[in-house]
């Protein structure tokens, strides 16, 4: 049963107590209590008139899956501090996840390579689902899934399919995420991208700023980050 904290004295007391008089058994066995989402130090409340919409996230231009990666960056049982910055850094990091998910699948089609990684993909497994069972421990869920995006050991195939897998708890919709009509990268400069990434883990960084700068003439810029790189028109 789930609610907020604010219903642990009276309300949910009295549905106890309703419940079990009524059918003479247990009414429920575990009980999930979140904390508030607080603004400016203040609990949103509906009475004081300071609660969030979702359609004013929406009215402002964000997806109600930004809300929800937003919200998974906190666990449960802990205030979670609602800032217009930090709703756009969650955006931002769901919207890395999208592109990296959009890549893996682009890849997935092309290759051919033989999946050899079992044990580290049962690892993964392992470890997410710990994550998940530490009190539904969101936030370390993320790390490890965070991880499986930065793992260049594992085809792009082996994490779409851990990053499916983790997202029956997630519900971020990962397998509908597509490339959006006009944002589709040429196969010709996804594969100068390919070549660049390459060569740096050779560490010919001569080459890779020439493949980069290949990539700038064809009126694309990579934009090298922490779990990858990002790729959009200059």
């Amino acid at each position: 049963h789930c609610g907020g904290v604010d219903h642990i004295p009276v309300h949910h007391t009295n549905e106890i107590a309703q419940a079990e008089s009524c059918t003479g058994h247990k009414f429920v066995n575990y009980w999930l209590h979140n904390e508030f989402l607080v603004f400016e130090s203040e609990k949103m409340s509906k009475s004081a008139g300071e609660f969030l919409r979702l359609k004013t996230l929406v009215d402002k231009g964000y997806d109600a899956l930004d809300y929800r990666y937003f919200n998974l960056g906190a666990v449960y049982r802990k205030h979670l501090q609602f800032t217009w910055e930090n709703l756009d850094a969650a955006r931002n990091a769901f919207q890395r996840l999208k592109n990296r998910v959009i890549e893996f699948k682009t890849s997935a089609e092309r290759s051919r390579r033989a999946e050899n990684n079992n044990e580290i993909i049962a690892e993964y497994k392992q470890r997410y689902l710990e994550a998940i069972n530490d009190d539904l421990n969101i936030p370390a869920g993320l790390a490890v899934m965070w991880d499986v995006v930065r793992n260049d050991l594992l085809s792009p195939k082996a994490r779409l399919e851990l990053l499916y897998d983790f997202d029956n708890v997630l519900g971020l919709g990962l397998k509908d995420v597509k490339k959006k009509s006009g944002d589709e990268i040429p196969e010709e400069v996804m594969s100068l991208v390919n070549q660049r990434t390459q060569a740096k883990k050779n560490k010919d960084f001569k080459l890779a700023d020439e493949l980069r700068n290949k990539v700038k003439e064809m009126g694309y810029v990579i934009v090298d980050k922490k779990d990858g790189v990002e790729v959009k028109k200059g």
